[in-house]
């Protein structure tokens, strides 16, 4: 921050100790916790194993299919359509639908809505579910393009 009084002059740079650095990060972090106090996740939380059956390139981008048993949701069939940040390659949004059966022929749907970031051959996907059943899920998944493996964790937003 400068005063009316320093207009014209060179501006000297902020020091990492400076009083509007320390209050910036005061600010921000009132931010985040404002944000975090807002998202609350539920007690439970389960995960799932899959696996990748198929990817295919598009003019678009990319798509992908996974299958797995997902918790008490029963056998799940997911469908992913990534899209690259044109500024980051190793970036993106997807959005995609699962469907899963349980044992007992009960079945849901889920529209997913996320962001994907990648490191070598490791994908983590973050995603917000909107689930048949009623309930909102927040997932983590990591993919190992290595081995076709996808690794799931879940929880419930409430």
């Amino acid at each position: 921050m400068y005063c009316e009084a320093s207009r014209g002059k060179k501006r000297q740079p902020r020091h990492e100790g400076s009083l509007s650095t320390a209050m910036e990060q005061v600010y921000l972090a009132r931010i985040i916790m404002s944000v975090a106090d807002k998202f609350t996740l539920g007690s439970e939380s389960f995960s799932m194993e899959g696996t990748i059956t198929s990817i295919t390139n598009t003019p678009n981008g990319v798509t992908a299919n996974v299958t797995g048993k997902l918790g008490h949701y029963g056998k799940a069939y997911l469908t992913y359509n990534f899209l690259t940040n044109p500024k980051h390659e190793t970036q993106g949004s997807v959005t995609g639908i699962g469907r899963a059966i349980t044992d007992s022929g009960e079945a849901n749907e889920g529209i997913r809505n996320g962001v994907w970031t990648r490191d070598g051959h490791m994908l983590t996907i973050y995603s917000l579910d909107d689930v048949s059943d009623g309930v909102i899920n927040f997932c983590i998944e990591t993919w190992d393009f290595r081995d076709d493996s996808v690794r799931f964790e879940l929880s419930r937003v409430e």
